[in-house]
């Protein structure tokens, strides 16, 4: 049995609204650990697959603190400045403003935008989704950093629609 980018996603949405603390899951090849930890915010999900050929270029791993207080100001500021647009994560995963290191970001504050316009990439399992801008407007502001786990339907930019 072989499971999709889809499958794993909702496995760890699944794991995230349990209770439980740790899981490890281990399907053919893929093994997926997901610790909690003991607090808000100190969660960490690590999904490996065999290596099978040389890696390109290692990242470290990210760190991160994910605090819905944190999700929550930046709609909130959407609401308090007026006709702002959220662009959401669409899905869970490592955010990248940057196709590569050392490249120019996607977009920085103030920069314009067409619905398709590519705004930053999403890693789950070695796999970069595109986030599209899904409005013509002007970025106000980024609000997640970048290299960082980004959730479900986290506000990443606010858009000034034009």
């Amino acid at each position: 049995m072989e499971l999709t980018q889809d499958d794993v996603i909702r496995i760890l949405k699944l794991i995230d609204e349990s209770p439980m603390g740790r899981v490890s899951l281990q399907v053919g090849d893929l093994k997926l650990e997901v610790d909690k930890g003991s607090g808000p915010g100190t969660g960490s999900a690590i999904a490996r697959t065999p290596q099978v050929a040389a890696a390109p270029e290692s990242k470290p791993a990210a760190t991160v603190d994910i605090a819905s207080g944190v999700r929550e100001s930046a709609a909130e500021s959407a609401q308090a400045e007026g006709n702002l647009i959220a662009i959401k994560a669409p899905l869970l995963g490592i955010f990248y403003r940057r196709s590569q290191p050392g490249a120019p970001p996607y977009v920085e504050e103030g920069s314009l935008v067409e619905e398709d316009t590519t705004v930053a990439l999403i890693e789950v399992m070695k796999l970069f989704n595109p986030v599209r801008a899904g409005v013509k407007g002007r970025i106000h502001r980024i609000c997640a950093e970048n290299n960082t786990l980004v959730e479900y339907e986290q506000v990443l930019f606010l858009v000034k629609p034009e």
